[in-house]
């Protein structure tokens, strides 16, 4: 049964707005029921234009495309076991990274042209540019920082930008299959 709660708010600019608050029961399922067989606790769509339907069921929240395929879908704050695979995978590979030497490569040559577009026309572009240069064609395929140095994987800062390359890591590894 859903219950809707409407009431008015005041925003910051002073206008007033109403809001109406979507109450939901849960009905508590029993472990020897299968996953298929379980009730489905239907979720507004947030974006309202994708013809798919959201729904919660066993605590983890899934999406029904208008084709029928139902896929588990992430939340904030909750990654996708794929998604946390691949996180802890580009965090082991970033500490390995940081605790061997730095790789160096001999300058390589260019013109005055890719000088410029590259940004070496700067003593610390040319230094950030050909580390970079050399930790890719050493064969690290992880993050670098703003200073093209291995960020550390273990830093809360980094938390939110290291999910995010995580989920594109494990959407080009699920289409790679």
């Amino acid at each position: 049964m859903i219950h809707v709660r409407r009431h008015q708010r005041q925003l910051a600019s002073g206008k007033t707005v109403a809001v109406r608050q979507h109450e939901r029961n849960v009905v508590v399922v029993q472990q020897e029921t299968p996953a298929w067989d379980q009730p489905r606790i239907e979720v507004d769509d947030p974006r309202g234009w994708t013809g798919t339907r959201y729904f919660r069921q066993d605590g983890a929240l899934f999406a029904e495309d208008p084709d029928g395929s139902v896929r588990e879908v992430d939340e904030p704050g909750r990654l996708a076991p794929h998604v946390l695979q691949a996180l802890d995978e580009m965090k082991e590979e970033m500490r390995e990274w940081r605790n061997s030497p730095e790789p160096y490569l001999p300058p390589e040559p260019m013109t005055p042209q890719m000088v410029k577009l590259m940004g070496c026309d700067t003593p610390e572009g040319r230094e950030k540019y050909e580390r970079l240069r050399a930790y890719r064609e050493s064969g690290y395929k992880g993050p670098l920082g703003s200073d093209n140095r291995i960020p550390d994987p273990d830093d809360p800062g980094e938390q939110t930008a290291l999910e995010a390359l995580a989920h594109m890591r494990a959407s080009r590894s699920q289409e790679e299959l």
